[in-house]
């Protein structure tokens, strides 16, 4: 890149990062690459490279850590003319109430106001009313989960709308999707179960089958319990119509004598009523079965009834807002599809 002569070169570089800043291309805590390698890049020297930093410095837009660098500052003056990028949050025919959808949107409201970034929240019911959300309110983009489907997809994609979808689902349409590793962390989870407590029986309650995650944590658990020399009863696979566990977990009592030999593996929707069932039964706890619950400690109101949590934390939720920056920054290539890092409670 070449520098204009009749400005110096050192406000010509910080003018060139204060553009990135306020384009939202480096964002609120983001490190700047090395004084030697923007010289590099801008064909100066490394003390025209600190001069423009000490500019930046001074109108509070970086602070410099030393022995670690140049870092943009977390909290941005308002003077800094930075555009705030403005992001829908949609869960697509789905229930706000539920633990993950509500979870992912208080997430994202708490990393805005860091991150420069507006979130907005949207209830519409047809593809249409959402596109027409979507440019009434000026959205830079939006972040999906729910019931999603190719039909939506379509209709976006046409519109030329960016998305990023939280989850693992089954598409056909290009789609930016950030996902779990599902069979691998339910896998090594319940492996792990099955050599600590010798269970004898797993058995399962699901809500609703729609995505690829509960198909891939139904594998998974098959899958544990071959490699730890245990046959799976598919009669101890059951799903909830109505998405709570109450029924089920009165059938695997009274039906199939659950005790404290078996294991349980419940998802978030099915935990209330199956907890309800355990509570009306006054069950001790040595003789209740081991809950293994596929969702973080920090969610559940009583988790002294829960033998483990799968995750520590709602990584999802967590790397959503940096996953759609990444797409809005040019960081990554559309369509793209990343794993989130999932940390286990379990050791």
């Amino acid at each position: 890149m070449k520098l204009a002569a009749e400005q110096s070169k050192s406000a010509q570089i910080a003018g060139i990062i204060r553009q990135e800043i306020q384009g939202g291309r480096l964002r609120p805590g983001e490190k700047l690459e090395p004084a030697r390698t923007l010289a590099g890049h801008l064909d100066v020297g490394r003390q025209v490279i600190r001069s423009a930093i000490r500019i930046l410095e001074r109108e509070s837009l970086v602070r410099t850590a030393p022995g670690s660098g140049v870092f943009v500052r977390d909290y941005l003056p308002t003077s800094a003319g930075r555009r705030r990028i403005r992001i829908g949050f949609v869960n697509w025919h789905d229930s706000l109430a539920e633990n993950f959808p509500l979870r992912a949107y208080l997430e994202l409201l708490r990393q805005g106001e860091t991150k420069n970034c507006e979130i907005f929240l949207n209830n519409s019911q047809t593809e249409q009313e959402l596109l027409q959300w979507f440019r009434n309110y000026n959205l830079d983009g939006l972040i999906l989960c729910g019931r999603i489907d190719d039909r939506l997809l379509h209709a976006l994609n046409k519109a030329h709308v960016l998305f990023l979808i939280l989850g693992n689902y089954a598409l056909s349409e290009p789609a930016n999707c950030l996902e779990k590793d599902v069979f691998r962390s339910v896998k090594t989870a319940v492996s792990l179960l099955l050599k600590r407590y010798h269970f004898k029986r797993i058995a399962c309650i699901f809500g609703n089958m729609f995505g690829l995650g509960p198909r891939q944590t139904l594998e998974a658990l098959k899958a544990a319990a071959a490699e730890n020399g245990l046959v799976f009863d598919n009669t101890l696979f059951l799903q909830s119509e109505s998405g709570d566990g109450y029924a089920c977990m009165e059938y695997l009592f009274r039906e199939k004598r659950l005790d404290a030999c078996d294991m349980v593996y419940l998802t978030p929707t099915t935990f209330h009523g199956a907890a309800r069932s355990i509570f009306e039964r006054s069950a001790a706890s040595r003789n209740r079965p081991y809950l293994f619950l596929d969702m973080p400690v920090s969610d559940v109101p009583y988790p002294d009834l829960v033998g483990c949590f799968l995750y520590e934390s709602n990584a999802l939720a967590e790397q959503a807002l940096d996953a759609f920056l990444d797409l809005y920054c040019g960081r990554v290539r559309c369509p793209w599809t990343g794993c989130v890092q999932c940390r286990t409670a379990i050791s």
